[in-house]
């Protein structure tokens, strides 16, 4: 399993015990086992793409990795699809992994278990969670063991992009993480998940220590995007007209947007 500083990650029991469990029964499930085949039958369609192989303690997970198409790249891109997807998800996911490819960017796209049921978009408002994730959970240990596998790829800056409930999840996980090489987070149309009953997850219920760019369709946004438009100073919400539920028809406008905002924001780093 990836590493931190040469300290193993632990598992540690916290509340909401509910969350633990759902977020550990991905290790288990016959989805894995099929993880790095699916991967494998995607990557030859990509020939251009290499198949990594993502080792956790229970388990792995297949990855696709697009190197740049320009001689010189300039940042990681870091690629999170929406729950029952897959790493090359026709839509934004396959245009991210493909367009940021032509612009300078490295990609990694990881073949995302099963996460948690989503949640009613009003439902986050009225029941919000009892306790916020913390950061040693499955999610945040396969974000870890990602992004560490990158960095070996490619130690340069990394965007993390994740759409739906792994955005909810991600924006939940880099609260707790401290990593200079993470520049940014994008996330795209976030979904709230629902943990119990009466615990709901939402995006960015917290204050936030990174930059973050929101992108919201104008129509059937899955979470309320004005519930996280004052809270970060770091914080750009952009609304895009005419988007499609999911951005399923957006996804090169997404990768522009992405490609804009992440070269920017390394720019101003430098």
């Amino acid at each position: 399993m990836a590493h931190l500083n040469g300290t193993r990650p632990h598992l540690t029991i916290f509340r909401p015990i509910a969350l633990l469990l759902l977020l550990a029964s991905w290790l288990t499930g016959s989805a894995q086992a099929n993880s790095m085949l699916l991967v494998e039958q995607l990557q030859a369609a990509d020939p251009v793409s290499t198949v990594l192989r993502v080792s956790l303690e229970d388990t792995d997970l297949g990855a696709l990795f697009r190197s740049t198409q320009r001689r010189e790249p300039f940042g990681n891109v870091l690629l999170l699809h929406d729950s029952g997807q897959h790493p090359d998800w026709p839509g934004p996911i396959h245009h991210l992994r493909h367009d940021l490819s032509l612009r300078g960017w490295q990609t990694i796209s990881l073949n995302v278990p099963p996460l948690p049921p989503q949640a009613a978009r009003f439902a986050a408002q009225a029941l919000p969670p009892k306790q916020p994730l913390t950061a040693d959970n499955p999610f945040s240990q396969m974000m870890l063991a990602t992004l560490e596998l990158m960095l070996g790829q490619s130690p340069l800056p990394v965007l993390v992009v994740a759409a739906g409930s792994s955005a909810t999840l991600a924006a939940e996980t880099l609260a707790f993480w401290a990593r200079p090489e993470i520049a940014g987070l994008v996330m795209l149309d976030p979904a709230p998940v629902v943990v119990t009953a009466d615990q709901i997850l939402f995006p960015l219920a917290q204050r936030y220590p990174l930059p973050v760019l929101d992108l919201v369709p104008a129509d059937h946004s899955r979470s309320d995007p004005g519930l996280r438009k004052t809270y970060y100073p770091a914080f750009q919400q952009t609304t895009l007209p005419g988007a499609s539920a999911a951005f399923a028809k957006d996804g090169p406008r997404i990768a522009r947007k992405v490609h804009a905002w992440g070269k920017q924001l390394i720019k101003a780093n430098d």
